[in-house]
């Protein structure tokens, strides 16, 4: 799998992951194969979510698991874990996505056609 590049490395998961003093770019190529591995999206849709406010979110969550001792790919699987539990709800109103859809799935999906949610 191709990993895309970030087109953010001062915000988002990869800035967020930068200034925790982290190794951002390994973290992203993990996380990009990971998220993938859970969602099946594309990884440019990927990239598009982990480069927005909404990765810079996710990235939080991991910079908090890696700082309490998880190891990188334990942490970045456990927020996967997190974010695919959690439901859109009323954010899926009109957008044509079933209400079941996972939230990390449905995130990706509505910021890859641009909206800004």
């Amino acid at each position: 799998m191709q990993i895309p590049q970030t087109q953010n490395e001062t915000y988002g998961f990869y800035g967020t992951c930068s200034i925790a003093d982290l190794n951002a770019s390994a973290l992203w190529r993990i996380a990009i194969k990971q998220i993938h591995q859970a969602t099946e999206e594309h990884p440019e849709d990927i990239a598009t979510f982990l480069d927005s406010r909404h990765g810079r979110h996710f990235a939080d969550d991991v910079v908090c698991r890696m700082k309490s001792g998880q190891t990188t790919h334990t942490a970045i699987s456990e927020t996967v874990q997190k974010w695919q539990t959690w439901q859109l709800g009323n954010t899926v109103k009109g957008m044509g996505l079933p209400r079941n859809t996972p939230y990390l799935n449905g995130l990706i999906m509505m910021l890859s056609v641009g909206l800004n949610i």
